[in-house]
């Protein structure tokens, strides 16, 4: 705060082209729901007043802009959710997730011991994907 700096705002539309493929993503890999933050966008009158003074992108987070109406991610919303989504039980991502493992888990024994088994998967993602950081860097 208190210095000048740059903050990239995606337009309405490409915000809701992103949400539209997002929410069916989400539902593709077994999320049972999804969150936007907020309700609506604050009121011009609050631009100067924090957190609108300086962290601008604050202003714009609603699904219905300050004078009321709807904005294209919204309606993205509720057409998704008219095609009454289910919430997929034995999405493809999970099996993915779990061949991760060189002890090749499945579902059933990776619940067999769930704690162990999280702590394998995530030590296997640290070593694989700082071993790709450390071989993309050209620092």
């Amino acid at each position: 705060y208190n210095e000048e700096r740059s903050q990239f705002m995606a337009g309405e539309s490409d915000f809701a082209e992103y949400m539209n493929d997002v929410l069916r993503k989400l539902q593709e890999i077994g999320c049972a729901g999804a969150m936007l933050w907020c309700f609506a966008d604050y009121s011009p009158d609050l631009y100067d007043k924090p957190p609108c003074d300086e962290s601008k992108h604050e202003r714009n987070f609603g699904i219905i802009r300050s004078d009321g109406t709807i904005k294209p991610h919204a309606l993205v919303c509720r057409d998704f959710i008219a095609t009454n989504p289910k919430i997929n039980k034995n999405p493809s991502y999970y099996n993915n997730l779990l061949s991760l493992s060189e002890q090749s888990l499945t579902i059933e024994s990776y619940y067999q011991n769930p704690k162990q088994n999280s702590i394998l998967l995530y030590e296997q993602y640290l070593e694989k994907y700082n071993n790709f950081y450390k071989n993309n860097n050209n620092n």
